[in-house]
Parts: C-alpha cells; sequence; structure tokens
C-alpha cells in the first residue's frame, strides 16, 4: 500500500503531523490494508490565518475490490479531523469490502441455481 501526504495548510509541525497520521492509519487500517493499493491524504486550510472550523482532512482509498473510497472530515483543528477521517475511512473500507464479498457470493449463488431445459427434472 503506497501512502501520500500531502500538506497545504500552514503549518509549523509537519514532521509531527506525518507522524500522527502514520501512526493513526495503522490504528484504522491495520486490519485491511493488504486491500488497499494507495492511500491519499490531504490537509488542508481554508481559510487560511482567518481561524474558525476550516482545517481539512480529505483522505482517498483506492483497492482492486473496492474502487475508490473518499472521506473528509473539517475542524477546528487538524488532530480531531484527521482522527474522525481516519476511523471512518476505516469503517467505510471495511463496509465496501462487505458489499463486495455479499455481491460476489449472491451472484455465485443465484448461477449455482439456474437451471438448464436439458437438467429438469421429467414431468
Amino acid at each position: 500500500m503506497r501512502v501520500t501526504i500531502r500538506i497545504r495548510a500552514d503549518e509549523a509541525e509537519t514532521e509531527q503531523l506525518e507522524s500522527h497520521i502514520k501512526r493513526r492509519l495503522g490504528f484504522a487500517l491495520a486490519r485491511i490494508s493488504d486491500e488497499l493499493t494507495s492511500v491519499l491524504i490531504r490537509l488542508d486550510d481554508l481559510n487560511g490565518p482567518r481561524g474558525g472550523i476550516d482545517k481539512r482532512c480529505h483522505v482517498l482509498l483506492r483497492g482492486p475490490k473496492i474502487g475508490e473510497v473518499v472521506v473528509e472530515e473539517t475542524d477546528v483543528s487538524l488532530g480531531p479531523a484527521i482522527d474522525r477521517a481516519l476511523s471512518l475511512a476505516g469503517r467505510s473500507v471495511v463496509r465496501a469490502l462487505d458489499r463486495a464479498r455479499r455481491d460476489r457470493g449472491s451472484r455465485l449463488h443465484v448461477r449455482s441455481q439456474r437451471r438448464t431445459p436439458d437438467a429438469l427434472p421429467p414431468m
């Protein structure tokens, strides 16, 4: 799994943020990391120095079974936005994988019940 982190916010503690993100990624995606090919995390400060609820964490996850999953959280500071976005991203990927397994299983189940006219019992 390739992880890309882009910080476009005016933050002095870039290394601390990256360390925090990698740690939270480990918690959120530990069970499902084999299902992912790439993770892009983008941090933005929407209003600049004006303040307010303007720190955004955008997470894009890609994998062969899930396609793309996008999660975005906004908060007053980046820490809580990162924590919530990565937690939600992990849950979203698990749901997408469950859907993929359920859909694949139901299609296989339907196919196995089909009968050709030759296979029907005599009347």
